[in-house]
């Protein structure tokens, strides 16, 4: 194929021991990148506009690598909703070429995740970078996160049937109780109290069980003053190590 190509004048490279020595260079060389750099997480409650945070700090020309982005899903039980999730392979390379585009920064700064996003995990050598890195928590109200919650997920425009089978995959974790509260909240299309009643009942408690140590904290009354705020405390860490 690659000689008929070539033919044609379509320039095509062909790789000395095809994509498994591409993936074992890949792997290998974004260790390499990574060894002398430092990773800034940022942490939050669901709601608090982490991905929203990425996304406005790489507009500003920060070195963002937005792992749920690359991923395809948002990594919670809701996270697949209306996005079509990455397979493993496609996943770690999108992650090499974003790290590998932006090798000139001394640091990078990713959302906190657990290993597994959706159906893919985060590459071994990223995932301990993530570990070693400076750990920032935001923090704004609950009335903020509810309506970012629901503008991020676009609860409105899926069916309510959409959320209520990813919410059988947590029943038993919510209780029969507070599962059929839920449930009834979809049904009747009530997304604010259905969010809230989730995130009180199972993502805060979720949040609380699996943080790491937190080295930086911040708190705002919405999203745009937390972004103002971490934008400078990220220029202040930076200017501190670097």
């Amino acid at each position: 194929v690659v000689t008929i190509c070539n033919l044609c004048g379509l320039g095509i490279y062909r790789l000395k021991g095809g994509y498994r020595a591409f993936r074992k260079f890949m792997l290998e060389d974004l260790e390499e990148i990574l060894k002398d750099k430092k990773a800034i997480v940022i942490y939050g409650k669901t709601g608090t506009g982490k991905t929203r945070l990425l996304k406005k700090l790489k507009s500003d020309g920060f070195p963002v690598v937005d792992l749920e982005e690359l991923a395809g899903h948002r990594g919670s039980v809701f996270g697949g909703i209306g996005l079509k999730q990455k397979s493993q392979k496609m996943f770690d390379s999108l992650i090499w070429f974003e790290v590998r585009k932006m090798k000139a920064s001394k640091y990078f700064i990713v959302e906190g995740e657990s290993k597994k996003i959706g159906k893919v995990y985060i590459p071994e050598a990223f995932w301990n970078f993530m570990q070693s890195g400076i750990n920032v928590e935001i923090e704004i109200p609950i009335e903020e996160r509810i309506k970012i919650s629901i503008e991020d997920y676009k609860v409105s425009e899926f069916s309510p049937q959409t959320y209520l089978e990813a919410l059988h995959r947590i029943r038993k974790i919510l209780g029969e109780e507070k599962f059929r509260t839920i449930a009834q909240f979809f049904e009747e299309e009530k997304y604010e109290q259905a969010v809230r009643e989730l995130m009180v009942n199972y993502y805060d408690k979720l949040y609380e069980r699996s943080t790491p140590e937190i080295h930086y904290a911040i708190k705002a009354e919405n999203f745009d003053l937390c972004y103002e705020r971490v934008k400078k405390l990220i220029k202040e860490i930076c200017g501190s190590i670097f």
